[in-house]
């Protein structure tokens, strides 16, 4: 008895180390359960979450992202619908605008047409951390203004000519 519960423990302990970024509920699920963006300024990435079907029939999916996100996001589709035991593909790309912070926000996915069998639609969150690094912008900054600096002084060390004889600097 006892060495069947120490099977059942290593065997969940191993599916929760292997699988540790699944979120599920109600019949949906989603790999991974959290996307971390790490993007530049001007820039944009993509990653992919993966939507499985558990019911027993084709259901209809909305995916979407929190209001004040909406015009950083594209969603590669963001309505589909999958066959029962099935998954779906979805691109999330964030091209977040000029000199903002990066953020906390979610994408939603839900059901949609075919209620649950309580008679209600379903949904799942899945939470997305924006990091915006700035790297590439102040490198710019800094080569523009090492520029700059390297004209002033050249033009500084230059001789004047007035008329085409050299005016002495002090």
């Amino acid at each position: 008895m006892i060495t069947k519960a120490i099977r059942w423990l290593i065997l969940l302990a191993i599916l929760v180390v292997l699988f540790p970024y699944q979120v599920s509920a109600a019949g949906i699920g989603v790999s991974p359960g959290r996307l971390d963006f790490n993007v530049y300024s001007w820039g944009s990435a993509t990653k992919t979450v993966h939507v499985f079907n558990a019911r027993d029939s084709e259901t209809h999916y909305k995916a979407y992202v929190a209001e004040e996100y909406e015009d950083w996001f594209g969603l590669a589709p963001d309505e589909f619908s999958i066959p029962p035991q099935a998954s779906q593909e979805v691109l999330i790309t964030v091209s977040p605008p000029f000199l903002s912070f990066g953020g906390e926000t979610y994408l939603y996915i839900v059901t949609t047409g075919s209620p649950s069998p309580l008679g209600i639609n379903m949904g799942i969150k899945v939470p997305i951390h924006i990091h915006i690094s700035y790297l590439p912008l102040l490198v710019g900054i800094g080569i523009a203004v090492l520029i700059v600096t390297v004209v002033i002084f050249l033009m500084k060390r230059r001789p004047r000519r007035k008329g085409g004889e050299v005016i002495q600097q002090d």
